[in-house]
């Protein structure tokens, strides 16, 4: 799973919640979907809905991350072979991984006209065609293949992370701001 499928996942994790109630205020819940997010991360999240499906029908609690995990239906063993990367892939993707994923600003043509010069580079996941994630080798590793973007790409790259983040704050403020409601004062009241 990545960052972004994290909000997904806790309706995964809620969903699970609701069959097997747990206890703890919402604090503690969210410490504990945080932790269940980090122990599942290497798994896609359409097999951790899978894993939890699988657990509803015949568990009788709320499962222990490795539980859970158990839970998931294995592949098939027809998959798919994970290429290598080549020698320049590899240089360029352990490059971005050293740097966090982010880059120099970049004065090209490309990046000039959409106005994102000043902006750093963004080290991108590559997508094969069924619209996931593309993967490649560096040894015994499996990453996700990936390229710096630039002008447009890099301008929608940043639109869609301000996009995230508004939405994100929107939805912390509204569940974590409790409801004020302000009684009016009126005269000889002595609240001062």
């Amino acid at each position: 799973m990545t960052d972004a499928e994290v909000f997904q996942f806790l309706d995964v994790f809620k969903g699970v919640a609701r069959v097997f109630p747990q206890r703890g205020d919402e604090h503690e819940l969210k410490q504990k979907s945080g932790a269940y997010f980090k122990a599942m991360r290497r798994f896609q999240l359409n097999q951790v809905a899978a894993g939890a499906d699988v657990w509803m029908e015949r568990g009788k609690y709320f499962p222990k991350p490795s539980e859970w995990i158990d839970s998931i239906p294995r592949q098939s063993a027809h998959r798919p072979e994970v290429g290598e990367l080549t020698a320049a892939e590899i240089v360029e993707y352990e490059d971005a991984e050293r740097r966090h994923y982010d880059g120099e600003p970049c004065r090209c043509q490309a990046c000039r006209a959409a106005g994102v010069d000043h902006r750093l580079l963004r080290f991108v996941p590559e997508v094969d065609a069924n619209g996931q994630d593309a993967k490649g080798k560096i040894g015994d590793r499996i990453v996700v293949r990936g390229h710096w973007a630039h002008g447009q790409e890099l301008a929608g790259y940043y639109r869609a992370k301000a996009a995230f983040w508004a939405m994100f704050h929107e939805t912390v403020t509204q569940r974590s701001m409790p409801r004020v409601t302000l009684q009016p004062v009126t005269a000889g009241d002595d609240r001062s």
